[in-house]
């Protein structure tokens, strides 16, 4: 694997990540909001969102790697 192919691999990592807290930020401020407990629905929901941000992403490269291609 060239070196460009494997930052290509770390960047869509990150990005999958990183939209999966995106993502758990506002469900939990709004979960929060409606049950007065705003700290503790944010950060359980950006736990969520980064798990299965990560987990997509490990399914993603799973899947390019048996078909060769990104």
């Amino acid at each position: 694997m060239s070196k460009e192919n494997h930052n290509k691999k770390i960047v869509g990592r990150e990005k999958t990540i990183g939209v999966g807290v995106s993502i758990g930020v506002v469900v939990g401020a709004v979960i929060g909001q409606l049950s007065g407990d705003v700290g503790l629905w944010i950060s359980i929901c950006i736990a969520i969102g980064a798990g299965i941000g990560a987990t997509t992403s490990d399914r993603r490269s799973a899947k390019s790697d048996d078909t060769g291609s990104e």
